[in-house]
């Protein structure tokens, strides 16, 4: 498998303590969403149904929101690829106007400090010594590192305990043949920009491929959430993106679905599972 590219390891009181504020409105100025408002574990932590999503005050995000999911092996996060840290994500998604619209030192710690059992979680984990934003981000950070899914039909195949359908190997055979440069396998997803992206006859800019991974439980697709369903982007994908002169067949779109649906980890959006 490839090499992490975060190396850090998370720790079970981090990634516990981040757990609990990932779900907890306190992070937000108005205290009305969460991180995992527009982050749903059913949804493989992306916002189910929705193109874009809502932030602290009412206002739309301008990008779906992205599965969060084997956040380790990322070069590049945010669909722009400006940043290089996962820590970074948490900062933005924190001080964001759109997203939760807060502010570490004058909004979120002090209302840890005045939280009895988050006071204590902290002071188990980083002492007597004042809460500062990197704690926080620390911990956050080390429970997105949980996220990790390899427990779908795909893995198994590789794994030699499954075997794919007749529909899903040919499936398999159109993402070699015209996916997988840009989703590149296992994690389905670019290491770096894609510099060839285009809409209909206009360049825009370069962005990262997303993960493909759990693809069947993140709609609506594509970057502004423009597809409700996944037939909808496969058939116009390649006319859009990679320029081909002629959309998919629908023999070769349920084909090519059948295989992105093996790449379902049931587990990972499973409520017991993290």
């Amino acid at each position: 498998f490839p090499n992490r590219f975060d190396r850090d390891r998370a720790t079970v009181q981090r990634a516990s303590l981040g757990k609990m504020l990932f779900h907890d409105p306190l992070l937000s100025l108005h205290q009305q969403i969460s991180c995992a408002s527009c982050h749903q574990q059913a949804a493989a932590y992306a916002d189910p149904g929705k193109s874009t999503s809502t932030g602290d005050l009412f206002v739309k995000t301008e990008r779906n929101s992205p599965t969060l999911v084997n956040l380790a092996w990322k070069k590049q996060f945010f669909a722009d690829g400006r940043a290089t840290k996962l820590e970074e994500t948490i900062e933005n998604a924190v001080l964001d106007p759109k997203e939760l619209n807060s502010d570490f030192d004058c909004i979120i710690i002090p209302r840890i400090r005045k939280n009895s059992l988050y006071s204590q979680k902290f002071r188990r984990l980083f002492g007597n010594r004042t809460i500062h934003k990197d704690d926080i981000i620390l911990v956050l950070t080390d429970y997105l590192r949980t996220l990790n899914s390899f427990h779908a039909k795909y893995d198994e195949v590789m794994q030699g305990r499954a075997q794919f359908t007749t529909q899903e190997k040919e499936g398999l055979e159109i993402f070699t043949a015209a996916c997988q440069s840009c989703h590149v396998p296992p994690l389905f997803h670019s290491q770096g920009l894609i510099a060839s992206c285009r809409s209909g006859n206009q360049d825009i800019n370069a962005l990262v491929a997303p993960t493909l991974r759990n693809i069947e439980f993140t709609s609506p697709y594509g970057y502004t959430g423009a597809y409700p369903r996944l037939d909808s982007l496969l058939i116009v994908h390649e006319i859009q993106w990679a320029g081909s002169s002629s959309p998919r067949t629908v023999k070769e779109v349920a084909a090519l679905k059948a295989f992105l649906y093996t790449l379902s980890d049931h587990s990972f959006t499973s409520n017991t599972a993290y």
